[in-house]
């Protein structure tokens, strides 16, 4: 049986899976944090540099690489117009958001040879100044709701573990 994304059920697995995992709450969150980070500021190589800084960081290095998935083929739709519109306030080039709406993928077959000329000059540049800004206030977003929950989650599995015992030893008292 195979968890489907639109069920609940899978996100529940993720949660588990994440809170599951080995190592503070600090280092599952900053693992967290290097690898959206990663996802927004690159599209190629991501996962290797978010290996190599959760090396240097010494953190989980597979939640880091997993947390690059963020962005995929579903969200570069979103990913590529808004960095390149943030980009866009540090890189001055003849780029603008009405331009930018009006490629297709017709277009972009039609045209590759300029789309690849933009982004082998300044569009890269735009796209990647654009995703560190992006990238570091998802991930400062994601640091902190994955601390929270993974304290939450902690907390609250400590607790039932000691009503537990003291469940039992009142059991194990009684029956003396």
């Amino acid at each position: 049986m195979s968890l489907k994304v639109t069920e609940k059920r899978f996100y529940r697995y993720l949660y588990l899976r994440l809170t599951r995992q080995r190592g503070s709450a600090h280092d599952l969150s900053f693992s967290v944090a290097i690898g959206v980070f990663f996802g927004f500021i690159t599209p190629i190589f991501q996962m290797f540099f978010a290996i190599l800084f959760a090396w240097i960081f010494r953190v989980n290095k597979v939640v880091a690489a997993t947390c690059t998935w963020v962005s995929n083929p579903l969200t570069y739709a979103i990913l590529f117009p808004v960095n390149l519109y943030l980009g866009s306030f540090f890189i001055k080039t003849e780029f603008n958001l009405q331009s930018s709406s009006s490629i297709s993928l017709s277009t972009l077959f039609k045209d590759f040879k300029s789309v690849l000329s933009f982004f082998a000059s300044d569009g890269m540049l735009m796209f990647m100044i654009g995703g560190s800004i992006f990238g570091a206030v998802v991930a400062s977003l994601c640091y902190v709701s994955v601390y929270y929950s993974v304290n939450k989650h902690r907390k609250n599995k400590n607790e039932r573990f000691l009503k537990r015992r003291q469940s039992l030893k009142k059991k194990v008292d009684l029956a003396r």
